[in-house]
């Protein structure tokens, strides 16, 4: 058992010096769909070598501040709203129930295209100097 515990302890320790604070950098900024600030949502940003480590951050109010390891990153902004009475509707008459699974609630509903999220397009570069990252999206 001892052969195994040392590469393990090993292992956990390049894991967390690896990932450590002092690498970290603050980013924080506004986001804003046609002009308008998204409310509610999430922003993921992405090593776009496809290697190292990324960050998320929920968005409230239009704002977001994330912790990020420096490097290109792809961005991907979510944001939602709650449904139209005729969107609940909808979802009420859809085979799934339309409601989420922790308790019937109507689900939220995407206002951001994909082409800014799933199949984004954003690209931000993270540098130590730079400390506050916008993104002023629109629809067109």
């Amino acid at each position: 058992m001892p052969t195994i515990r040392l590469p393990l302890l090993f292992c956990c320790f390049v894991v967390i010096a690896g990932c450590s604070d002092n690498s970290l950098l603050t980013v924080s900024g506004s986001i804003s769909f046609d002009g308008i600030p998204v409310e509610d949502g999430s922003i993921a940003f992405m090593p776009e070598s496809g290697s190292g480590s990324g960050g998320s951050a929920p968005i409230v109010g239009g704002k977001y501040t994330a912790k990020l390891m420096p490097g290109q990153m792809i961005v991907q902004v979510y944001g939602q709203r709650d449904p139209t009475p005729q969107e609940i509707q909808a979802q009420q008459n859809s085979p799934t129930g339309g409601g989420d699974s922790m308790g019937g609630r109507p689900q939220k509903v995407q206002i951001i295209p994909q082409k800014f999220n799933a199949f984004s397009t954003l690209r931000a570069d993270i540098q130590k100097s730079q400390k506050d990252l916008d993104f002023a999206l629109t629809s067109e």
